[in-house]
């Protein structure tokens, strides 16, 4: 791993070690911080998805519903 290999106690004889762990553990921060925020985007996404499908499924049946029971007589055909 990258992070083991720039840490400051495996270079003790390398003087800007502790600025090259820092700066890799904020890279680092920063990157994590990116793909939380890309997953949020996505999953509130996909949610808005799946609540408009089900808002298309339902609102013709309610649309359905409210006929019939406005209806005051109900014809049988045969």
């Amino acid at each position: 791993m990258r992070a083991k290999q720039v840490h400051p106690d495996k270079n003790p004889s390398d003087p800007l070690a502790v600025e090259r762990s820092q700066t890799y553990n904020e890279e680092w921060q920063r990157l994590r911080r990116w793909a939380a925020t890309q997953l949020h985007t996505a999953s509130f996404g996909l949610i808005c998805i799946i609540l408009g499908v089900i808002l298309m499924i339902l609102a013709p049946i309610g649309a359905l519903r409210q006929i019939i029971l406005q209806a005051k007589t109900f014809e049988v055909f045969s």
